[in-house]
């Protein structure tokens, strides 16, 4: 998995109830030609994990995105980014 999907599992499991469904969209579905969800379906947050970092898969990825709500969600990674770069500095 690359460092960005690394990042994405972290801030979910960080910041967001993993017993929450969040639902695949249209939008993400198309995107992406190799699909293994369908629109509409719902999914536990803590059952995209897998997904998400074994076979690295971006739609996994972007459902955990607008699930927080992308704009917010991408502000938390850039917030524990920064954090993590300072400590290390």
């Amino acid at each position: 998995a690359s460092v960005s999907k690394l990042m994405t599992a972290l801030v979910s499991v960080d910041t967001m109830n993993q017993f929450e469904f969040a639902t695949v969209s249209k939008k993400v579905t198309s995107v992406y030609s190799v699909n293994k969800f369908k629109p509409g379906e719902k999914i536990a947050l803590s059952n995209l994990i897998y997904p998400l970092l074994l076979p690295s898969s971006n739609i996994a990825a972007e459902v955990i995105a607008e699930h927080a709500g992308r704009d917010k969600f991408l502000e938390e990674m850039n917030e524990i980014t920064t954090l993590w770069i300072r400590n290390m500095l």
